[in-house]
C-alpha cells in the first residue's frame, strides 16, 4: 500500500531460486499469520510471485524437492536466514553497523 506523498520506489525482485522461494513461502504459511491460517500454498506462492516479480511453475513439485532433503538440510534457506539475522543482530549489539548494499544514506 502506497502512502500519500511518497515517491514511487523501485521494484523489489526475488533473485533466488524457486526452491528457496517455495521453502520461504511454506514457512510463512505454517506460521499461521496470514488470513488466520486459511490460505492455500499455491495461492500464496502466486501472490508472493506477483509481489516479487517471480514465477514458480509448480510449487508442489518444488516443495517435494525440499522435503526430499536430508533431515539436517530440510530447511536450509530458512536456517540460513535465521543464522544471518542473528549474526547481524550480534554485530549491531557489538557496535558493528554495516551499510546494506543499495541503501542510500538517509
Amino acid at each position: 500500500m502506497k502512502s500519500k506523498g511518497r515517491k514511487k520506489k523501485r521494484a523489489i525482485v526475488w533473485k533466488g531460486n524457486p526452491t528457496d522461494f517455495v521453502e520461504m513461502a511454506n514457512g510463512m504459511i505454517e506460521s499461521g499469520r496470514f488470513n488466520d491460517g486459511e490460505v492455500e500454498i499455491e495461492e500464496f506462492v502466486d501472490y508472493l510471485g506477483e509481489v516479487f516479480d517471480f514465477e514458480v511453475n509448480d510449487c508442489f513439485n518444488t516443495f517435494r524437492a525440499v522435503r526430499m532433503r536430508t533431515d539436517e538440510n530440510r530447511t536450509q534457506f530458512l536456517d540460513e536466514m535465521v543464522t544471518k539475522l542473528r549474526k547481524r543482530m550480534e554485530d549491531m549489539d557489538n557496535g558493528i553497523f554495516r551499510k546494506k548494499k543499495g541503501r542510500k544514506n538517509r
